[in-house]
């Protein structure tokens, strides 16, 4: 396909291709350091602090929220899953716990998101 493309177009189709790859990797470097030091002033040993994210951009929160999650024992997080945590800082009205996968279980306390195990009760009904 490329080079019926480079034809087409006379060709500076392969390195616009490898400038935009570029830009992309850049950006994503990016989106990366800066969801790690919100990451680094989220954390705290008892949970997330919520303040720390509420109106950074969703694609820095979706990042701190996937990474905070996972290091406390979740697995790979759905779109779905990241939503609906991210209702737990943007839209919270009481709701929760959110189950993840690998067992645990994630509720707003206050300005914090805290991980937990399931409760043994609701696993048995």
């Amino acid at each position: 396909m490329l080079p019926l493309l480079e034809e087409v177009l006379a060709g500076g189709v392969t390195e616009a291709l490898a400038r935009t790859a570029q830009q992309l990797q850049d950006d994503l470097d990016a989106l990366r350091l800066l969801a790690d030091r919100i990451y680094t002033q989220a954390h705290r040993s008892d949970g997330l602090q919520v303040s720390a994210l509420q109106g950074q951009p969703r694609a820095l929160t979706s990042r701190v929220l996937k990474r905070w999650a996972e290091d406390g024992g979740a697995g790979p997080l759905t779109a779905e899953r990241t939503a609906a945590l991210d209702a737990l800082i943007t839209d919270w009205h009481g709701q929760g716990p959110i189950e993840l996968p690998g067992k645990v279980c994630v509720s707003r306390a206050s300005d914090r998101l805290v991980a937990s195990a399931p409760n043994p009760k609701n696993e048995r009904e």
